[in-house]
């Protein structure tokens, strides 16, 4: 027998076992989408989850707050935050991202493009009525924030946890986006357990509200938001005030590039916060409070006075 009939020989049993396991996970994912978005109470009205609804918190008719939260999630994502802001005089509003709040299934189809429109389209609304704007972005919401940034130059920006690539763990042995485009055409779901909720703390898990069911199809759009926020150009044109707070043991948002992009902003006034006993749902981990009271004070929103504009 010629060698290459031998590596055929081997080869062949262990793709037809791969292609196996590969089907039985898939279906095994889309069984536990179905279950989880069975299982998510909603408003009848909305189909929206319970908790993720967009959120309005009137306050000063001067200044106001965006808050973008991250890929997969919700407002849920930001904790205290809304709350907090609001309790010192600033107009919150919390949006919903296209896509997010309702089930996997309908964010498989939305474009990056349709991310970046929403921002917009609530920042202006939001400016039409209000003097002074700070745009909050956590993690996808960061990058889509920073991109508003560029083109509309909002009072403040802050980024809690951006994502401009994916943080690389040697367990993962190539890189997340290549393992994507490996497996999108054969499956259709990633199902994530506890263990990549992103907090250190095991008694928050059951709070975050977020899809367990990760589209595979989607995971392209999230992979060029970042790559168009991280981008040099992108960057140099960012010109308000800048407070990035990030824990350098995020799983999901890569320490290293959010390192590397804020030393691009094109900001004046710039803050750089690093949070160590954090994974990424910052607002739910152990440096939950200081990253509050840093955003507060950068705001001015103790003192009733905003950071300088320089």
């Amino acid at each position: 027998m010629s060698r290459a009939k031998k590596t055929l020989g081997v080869l062949a049993p262990l793709a037809a076992a791969a292609g196996a396991g590969v089907w039985c996970y898939s279906c095994v994912a889309k069984r536990a989408v179905a279950r989880e978005v069975a299982a998510a109470a909603r408003d009848p009205a909305t189909g929206i989850i319970m908790g993720a609804e967009p959120l309005t918190l009137p306050g000063s008719s001067a200044r106001a707050c965006l808050l973008i939260h991250g890929w997969l999630g919700s407002r849920n994502d930001l904790g205290d935050l809304p709350a907090r802001l609001n309790a010192r005089g600033l107009t919150v509003r919390a949006m919903l991202l296209p896509g997010h709040g309702t089930t996997p299934y309908d964010l498989e189809t939305v474009a990056a493009e349709r991310f970046i429109e929403a921002v917009r389209w609530e920042y202006r609304a939001l400016k039409a009525a209000h003097e002074d704007v700070t745009v909050i972005g956590f993690s996808i919401g960061g990058a889509l924030a920073t991109l508003l940034a560029a083109e509309e130059a909002p009072d403040r920006l802050v980024l809690v946890a951006p994502y401009f690539d994916v943080a690389y763990k040697p367990y993962y042995v190539l890189p997340a986006p290549v393992w994507n485009r490996l497996m999108r055409p054969f499956v259709r779901f990633v199902v994530r357990g506890d263990a990549f909720l992103g907090t250190t703390l095991r008694e928050v898990k059951s709070r975050i509200l977020a899809y367990r069911g990760v589209p595979t199809a989607a995971v392209a759009e999230l992979l060029a938001i970042g790559a168009r926020a991280r981008a040099p150009e992108t960057l140099a044109k960012v010109t308000a005030p800048v407070l990035l707070l990030h824990a350098p043991a995020d799983h999901a948002a890569a320490y290293k590039a959010a390192r590397t992009a804020f030393a691009q902003f094109g900001s004046a006034h710039k803050e750089f916060v690093t949070l160590p006993r954090s994974n990424h749902l910052i607002f739910w981990d152990r440096d939950a409070e200081e990253a509050l009271r840093a955003i507060e004070a950068f705001l001015g929103a103790a003192g009733g006075e905003p950071a300088p504009r320089t």
